[in-house]
């Protein structure tokens, strides 16, 4: 789908609507510069892995990197402690950098890259250089003009935080605050050339005081008993789908290696996003100290959907203990639109928060995909930023950090469908959930104490270019934002349909409905370019110059020229004959919707009810061509008029002429659906022969007795005589 122009310097469409993936209304346009910045974090992920992955020259770039300190910065930062401008609060001179280089600095920066996690061990924190500290609150603590400081730098030799809380715990039981102290730790210290051994000794206990509580060496959290840990990493994704426990990894940090804490978007992909700064300095998570219980408490949790067939699908938790251990709930989620995945996960939020805390907890979910997210994939997913299910991830970022703040191990049991009648318990759950995916209540989920125990952000170390671009795409441009004329007509489509069929379409639905084979291609460039309101005509022109606002009316009507005007008004485009001709071979094919512009733009996503099936697929094929390629005809009748003859104010053709070329149209369709079905042709891509049949002939219609079930080219109402389409 084109709608770019090489001279053209203004686009009925933004480039930012452009750019969106073709799901969310755009045609996913190429973005230099987007791409660009993909491939520098990829190169920044390379640069920041751990030392046996690194490529060659990450190792030139560290040298690179510490020679472009500036002076100020050098004075401040010893030789011996300057690490990297990325895990230090330091910043090389850009300008004395290549521009490789510079460019992932310049990324780092501007996609919020941080070092985070609900905790830190104890080890990292430890190796952590103290010099510009990305923790230390203060940074002047830290000045050079100090005489503390230097006396650490040069007598001391301090270099990693580790070193520092050397100093600041050497005072003994026979220390005095004084310069004349005589204890052996003093007495150490002036041996190295230490003039005010106390003084040493207290500022270091100062710095110390100045980091953030998550980098604090007296920071403790309360981990969970290990009875299950060592069946971490031996599950595979196919023991959620044969009933077997998969323990949920409860543990705050992610391994000893400073590599896996480097996250990047963690002002937009996270449950309380922050800029970087602010993610390296927030509170660490810390889990309530209960008492701890031996008897293991199971739980029943379901999600479900209501108002599936409109636009804003809500849903409801269910939540059943069965030995009475909590107490069961069931309740609306909040916001909408919402998945069965996404309202499972919720319910497991929820669940979390009636459980006894320091029980063991088994739940017990109907949803595969649930639990395998939250067990076998949880890393992977919370390292892609939980980017693989973007319509989700709050749900289950909720989800992960409930479960990451219990004290207590938790387990998911996955019960399939054949096996469901002998979990009578669920079943009751799954109904307790769809009753309340209706009426019941809205719940509001504690985000605040649940967001220290979120895995921030995306791992940068291991990104490739694709996931790093829709990543980009994903947090600076946000999804559903989208122009006045496109949200008006979404909101048409949407109630069109709904009057019509049933059936409202998410925007989703309406923007990948566009995407069906059953369109052709100047069908869907034309629907695509509606829905957005990018036709040049009407009010297109109201602004411009004459003779340019000319155009702004219809030339035959005098009227303002508008899409609805030109599709079901305009004498030019004899609408009322050809609609009438298309809604009697609906009539015939066992189709009675009345068609407006609603259902014009979104006839690619209509739903239609069959008499034993709960979709009648050959029926939305049937309605889908012949309302698009009938709205398509109009337009280009419409353009003919307008550009190709419009030197000459009288050209038109008659009804007659019209039709002929509108049952010429679909007579082709037709003859291209006989030739797709030809499946020693094209093989799998063949269109099924009985979805071509069904799509033209209804069997069950009187009218249609007569035809023979072998689809031939001309049979159409109003094609061909009379008996060969079942009339007369």
């Amino acid at each position: 789908m084109s709608f770019v122009w090489g001279q053209t310097k203004r686009h009925p469409i933004g480039l930012a609507t452009l750019r969106r993936p073709k799901w969310d209304g755009g045609i996913n346009l190429f973005h230099a510069a987007a791409r660009n910045d993909a491939q520098y974090l990829t190169w920044l992920g390379a640069y920041l892995a751990p030392a046996g992955s690194r490529p060659l020259w990450t190792f030139l770039a560290d040298r690179l990197f510490v020679l472009a300190i500036p002076k100020k910065e050098a004075r401040r930062v010893p030789v011996e402690a300057r690490r990297s401008p990325f895990s230090q609060a330091w910043k090389p001179n850009a300008r004395k950098l290549p521009f490789i280089l510079r460019s992932m600095l310049r990324v780092a920066k501007k996609y919020h890259l941080a070092m985070d996690a609900p905790a830190f061990p104890a080890a990292l924190k430890l190796a952590a250089p103290i010099w510009s500290h990305q923790g230390l609150r203060d940074q002047t603590l830290l000045r050079a003009g100090r005489p503390e400081v230097r006396c650490l730098k040069f007598h001391h030799a301090v270099t990693t935080v580790d070193d520092l809380e050397e100093i600041a715990e050497q005072a003994g039981s026979d220390h005095e605050e004084e310069s004349d102290c005589a204890c052996e730790d003093c007495a150490a210290d002036r041996s190295e050339g230490c003039r005010w051994p106390h003084r040493c000794q207290a500022f270091a206990r100062d710095v110390l005081c100045e980091l953030a509580p998550k980098w604090s060496t007296a920071d403790t959290t309360v981990d969970p008993p290990s009875d299950l840990r060592g069946t971490f990493g031996t599950h595979s994704s196919d023991d959620a789908d044969l009933a077997t426990p998969c323990v949920f990894d409860p543990r705050l940090d992610r391994g000893e290696h400073a590599a896996h804490y480097y996250r990047l978007f963690v002002h937009r992909l996270a449950i309380d996003g922050a800029t970087a700064a602010e993610t390296i300095q927030r509170e660490p998570a810390s889990r309530e100290v209960v008492p701890q219980s031996l008897d293991a408490v199971t739980v029943y949790v379901a999600g479900a959907l209501d108002h599936t067939r409109t636009a804003c699908p809500t849903g409801g938790m269910g939540i059943m203990f069965p030995d009475g251990e909590g107490q069961d709930f069931a309740g609306s989620c909040p916001g909408a639109p919402h998945t069965h995945a996404s309202s499972t996960a919720l319910a497991v939020a929820m669940a979390v928060s009636l459980a006894p805390r320091g029980a063991p907890l088994h739940m017990v979910t109907r949803s595969r995909q649930v639990a395998r997210m939250l067990t076998t994939d949880l890393r992977r997913h919370e390292d892609r930023g939980w980017m693989d299910t973007p319509g989700d991830s709050d749900s289950f970022r909720l989800a992960a950090a409930a479960l990451r703040s219990r004290v207590a191990e938790t387990t998911f049991t996955t019960v399939s469908k054949p096996a469901l009648k002998e979990w009578p318990e669920l079943k009751d759950t799954i109904k307790m959930a769809k009753v309340a995916s209706d009426v019941g209540a809205a719940v509001d989920f504690d985000t605040d104490a649940l967001a220290p125990f979120d895995a921030v952000g995306m791992a940068v170390v291991g990104i490739t270019q694709r996931e790093a671009l829709r990543a980009i795409k994903h947090t600076t441009l946000p999804p559903h934002d989208y122009r006045r004329a496109t949200r008006q007509n979404i909101l048409e489509i949407q109630s069109s349909l709904l009057d019509r069929c049933d059936f409202a379409p998410t925007d989703w639905q309406v923007w990948t409905g566009l995407r069906s084979r059953d369109l052709s291609r100047g069908a869907r460039n034309f629907l695509w370019r509606a829905i957005h309101g990018a036709h040049k005509m009407g009010a297109y022109f109201s602004k411009m110059p004459q003779p340019w606002k000319a155009y702004e009316k219809c030339a035959t009507c005098g009227c303002l020229e508008t899409l609805f005007h030109v599709l079901f008004e305009c004498p030019d485009t004899h609408s009322d004959r050809i609609w009438e001709s298309a809604q009697e071979l609906l009539w015939h094919r066992g189709i009675c919707k009345s068609i407006d512009l609603g259902t014009v733009l979104g006839c690619a996503s209509v739903r239609l009810r069959g008499d034993h099936v709960y979709r009648d697929l050959a029926a939305e094929r049937a309605f889908r061509i012949v309302v698009s390629e009938t709205a398509f005809f109009l337009w280009k009748l419409r353009c003919e008029k307008r550009i190709q003859h419009a030197e000459e104010p009288a050209w038109g053709i008659s009804d007659e002429d019209a039709l002929a070329r509108w049952t010429a149209l679909l007579r082709n369709r037709i003859s291209m659906d006989v030739l797709l079905s030809d499946a020693n042709r094209f093989k799998n891509l063949a269109l099924r022969a009985g979805l071509a049949n069904s799509t033209w002939l209804d069997v069950e219609n009187p009218a249609n007795d007569d035809i023979d079930p072998s689809l031939e080219p001309g049979v159409l109402v109003g094609m061909g005589d009379g008996h060969s389409i079942g009339i007369g």
